[in-house]
């Protein structure tokens, strides 16, 4: 499948082998709508996006197996010329067939929390680093000299 943000299109084959396809809106009634078709015996495979997890989380109760593709390792989606939901979703359900998919593995809930809050973290501190430089160059530019510690500790001086 080829997921989005507001819908996610599913390729499979028919009874006859025919590759058809369908989409979906991406929220609760079409999350649904498409695990009313699934059963146990189902494999789903989807590219990585910052909803998969959620995806992932609301889907494999309901079927065998979910994948989640590397999308840097799967190249004929990854570098296509053309992008293109109906050749995405035809080609992940053939590498799905061949079992060829490169998978990531799904961490348990509470590495994913963890790994969010230090992203967070480490976002916020880049953050906090580029803000005290710019104050800092505001600061030289109208004469004001202060230390760099200076200008955001107790003392806060200005010499």
């Amino acid at each position: 499948m080829d997921l989005h943000s507001n819908n996610f299109l599913i390729a499979y084959r028919d009874e006859t082998g025919r590759i058809k396809r369908k989409r979906y809106y991406f929220n609760r009634n079409g999350l649904k709508e498409f695990k009313e078709i699934l059963t146990k015996d189902d494999v789903v495979a989807v590219e990585i996006t910052v909803n998969a997890y959620y995806f992932y989380d609301q889907i494999h109760p309901a079927v065998k197996e979910v994948k989640i593709i590397n999308p840097v390792r799967f190249k004929i989606i990854c570098e296509s010329s053309s992008k293109c939901d109906r050749k995405d979703t035809a080609a992940i359900l053939m590498f799905l067939e061949l079992d060829m998919l490169p998978e990531i593995k799904i961490p348990r809930q509470e590495v994913r929390i963890l790994r969010g809050l230090f992203s967070t973290y480490l976002m916020l501190n880049r953050d906090k680093t580029a803000f005290k430089n710019r104050v800092h160059s505001i600061l030289k530019e109208n004469g004001v000299f202060i230390s760099k510690t200076d200008a955001f500790s107790e003392k806060g001086e200005i010499r």
